[in-house]
């Protein structure tokens, strides 16, 4: 029974973590989480808006922490596995929860995750296994429907149609309209089931139904359909999905989050199992059918998961006369369609892939492994272009791969790993140890090492580079919380290329540190300051037909956040970005100045930002996060010299319809032209208006 100082706990801890969550709406509420996991250097391949989704999806229809697996649990990327496990056990050993706030209790679990976690979290009973597909389909209780228009107000040059229509006019003009189409239709209650589909026209691409050429309107369309607990089978989906397993050496389609200022959490990968595909980016998923189940016989501690996926890839064909065969370089996931050039990459290589997932959890819930395949095959092959860095790069149309991982815990100490092989004998392996040393300092040690020609064309292990190849390094982060109200965290991480890479013609080497400190100066005020540095190899100017010397360039990034609520309606946050590049003899400068205000009257939310820009240069860009659409994430580059604002209204119509209107723009003060080539704007504007409408029904 609990005891009367249990309770009096409970309640005021009720009250302070209440204080930390009340009158946040969605876009608030992951917006913080997503600021503290950001990749240092946010990058844009980086789909972050995979998490973005899942964590508003939780806001809205949030987790049943007394049926949560540790798959479910996973989706929340601040949870440490360690957090996970300890979350499992204590709803084992004490039973179902019967508060949001027991979790104070739970070993490793303090004030500042509870406070995240709880948006997202809700206590409720546990279904029974099965349900009919009937009854889901009326339990469903995420149910919405978007529809959303984007397009830049200047125009472009791509829009500008030739007087006379001639072949070479049709490689230099846009045969669609000028705006950006996107609808999302999602259909979900998590844990049970789920249905979608996701349709976007990009700017510039036609309106066509071709479907002889895979075209139904709108360029890109996604559809998923996944049932959880059917029969034997603990899930099936159909339609596009991704997988992520161990390390994601081999299965790591969809998020990744790289170094950032969860210095030790977002370090290791966690064992996410088959989720449905929704975003709009087009590469990276699989396209057919997977299932998973427990095996018989085993208490539930062996589980298996097989997939087939079948569709094709966007790559440019490249004929070779004397062998008389095609063959492709890359897979292009630009997803841009506009052009006859680009049309002429369009769905030109299928791409069969089959794959096992075979996961172990043992009866203590401490120890978990597993072991992965994946066999690819191309219809025509892939050969690595003529530059001699990619000379090491894979080639053929078939290509294997396997894994074994592990997770381990023993009381506060955490360790992982997963070692890949090809069938081509390249090999990659990452590990690490994390731990918690004392009640406020954790701290967490890995290792990679990438060989010269790995290729996993669906890996995401962590790394420097956005493709786990021709890499070894060495990283530390750890995270301190001397103080109540004073967080501190910090990682150093040296790497190594063995071989050449992209504009660096020689092996070279580098480090990268980040220092972050964040006070909570009042209940209304908050400050955080970050520093971080990176040195790295690049090619010093010189001709392009020959070896250029390579020297490391160092990178310099400041920032400064003060963030004040003087009231329940309106919050202020000032942002100030300094930034410095230094390479052989030269030496520049950026920095970008930026004032936010949110304001909230009754139905009504605006958010809005100034920001002035002044870089000397690209390689001194900014990216900051800015408010967006709901279901929408943007994190843009700022450079050049000029000013940037934008607006966001998010009005409430009534209990099923709501909606936004984001008006955004940039001045430009160093230049007469915005863009280039199709793209490009006559002027120094470019503003951008979108419009969006959310049913839920």
């Amino acid at each position: 029974m609990t005891s009367l100082s249990t309770l009096l706990t409970t309640a005021l801890m009720s009250i302070i973590v209440l204080q930390g969550v009340a009158q946040q709406t969605p876009a608030e509420a992951v917006e913080a989480i997503l600021e503290d996991i950001l990749p240092a250097q946010y990058e844009s391949e980086t789909d972050v808006s995979l998490i973005y989704e899942n964590l508003i999806q939780f806001y809205q229809e949030p987790l049943n922490i007394n049926a949560a697996g540790a798959g479910d649990l996973r989706l929340f990327f601040f949870l440490s596995e360690r957090q996970i496990n300890n979350i499992i056990r204590y709803r084992e050993h004490y039973g179902h929860y019967l508060s949001q706030y027991e979790l104070q209790y739970v070993p490793g679990i303090d004030r500042l995750t509870i406070e995240r976690l709880l948006p997202f979290i809700q206590i409720a009973g546990v279904e029974s296994r099965e349900l009919a597909l009937k009854k889901r389909w009326q339990q469903a209780t995420n149910r919405y429907l978007i529809l959303r228009q984007s397009r830049i107000i200047e125009p472009q040059r791509g829009y500008v149609v030739a007087d006379t229509l001639t072949d070479a006019s049709l490689y230099n003009h846009y045969p669609g309209s000028q705006h950006q189409l996107y609808s999302r239709l999602r259909i979900s209650r998590p844990g049970s089931m789920s249905l979608g589909f996701t349709m976007e026209k990009d700017a510039g691409e036609p309106w066509k139904w071709q479907p002889a050429q895979d075209r139904y309107g709108a360029d890109f369309w996604s559809y998923h359909v996944q049932l959880e607990r059917v029969g034997p089978l603990d899930q099936i989906t159909v339609g596009d999905f991704t997988l992520q397993t161990g390390q994601q050496l081999v299965f790591g389609s969809g998020l990744g989050l790289g170094k950032g200022a969860m210095t030790v959490r977002s370090v290791g990968r966690s064992q996410q199992g088959v989720r449905p595909y929704t975003s709009a980016i087009e590469g990276g998923f699989f396209r057919g059918a997977a299932v998973s189940l427990k095996i018989p016989y085993t208490k539930d501690r062996l589980s298996l998961t097989a997939f087939y996926s079948s569709t094709r890839r966007h790559a440019s064909l490249k004929y070779d006369s004397l062998a008389e065969t095609f063959h492709f370089n890359t897979i292009d996931q630009s997803g841009l369609f506009r052009t006859q050039t680009e049309l002429q990459k369009r769905n030109q290589v299928g791409e069969q892939t089959t794959g096992i997932n075979l996961f172990y959890t043992n009866r203590f819930q401490n120890l978990q492994a597993g072991i992965n395949f994946l066999n690819l095959r191309y219809s025509v092959p892939q050969l690595p272009n003529q530059r001699l860095y990619k000379s090491v790069g894979f080639r053929g149309s078939h290509h294997q791969l396997a894994s074994s991982y592990f997770t381990y815990q023993k009381g506060h100490w955490h360790a992982f790993g997963e070692m890949a092989i090809a069938s081509d004998r390249e090999w990659g392996m990452v590990g690490g140890i994390s731990g918690v040393l004392n009640s406020y300092l954790e701290s967490v040690w890995l290792f990679r090492l990438y060989s010269q020609g790995f290729h996993s064309p669906f890996g995401n292990g962590f790394g420097e580079s956005s493709r786990n190849t021709n890499e070894e390094g060495l990283y530390w982060g750890l995270q301190l919380e001397p103080f109540g109200k004073l967080k501190l965290s910090a990682f150093y991480d040296i790497f190594r290329f063995q071989w050449l890479r992209f504009r660096v013609d020689a092996p070279s080497q580098g480090y990268e540190y980040l220092v972050r400190a964040s006070y909570e100066m009042n209940r209304d005020s908050d400050l955080l300051f970050q520093y971080r540095q990176e040195s790295k190899g690049i090619n010093l100017s010189g001709d392009t037909t020959s070896f250029r010397p390579v020297e490391n360039g160092v990178r310099r990034n400041a920032m400064l956040i003060f963030e004040h609520r003087p009231s329940e309606t309106l919050r202020l946050k000032t942002r100030l970005h300094h930034s410095a590049f230094a390479l052989h003899d030269t030496q520049s400068y950026g920095w970008v100045a930026a004032q936010d205000v949110s304001y909230t009257w009754k139905q009504l939310k605006l958010d809005a930002r100034v920001a002035f820009i002044n870089t000397d240069d690209y390689q001194n860009r900014q990216y900051l996060y800015e408010n967006d659409l709901l279901y929408s994430f943007t994190v843009p580059a700022y450079a050049g010299r000029g000013f940037r604002y934008y607006l966001l209204m998010r009005y409430k119509i009534n209990r099923y319809l709501s909606s936004w209107v984001r008006w955004s723009t940039t001045i430009y003060e160093d230049r007469d032209v915005v863009g280039s080539s199709l793209d490009e704007i006559e002027g120094n504007r470019r503003s951008q208006i979108r419009v969006q409408l959310i049913y839920k029904f």
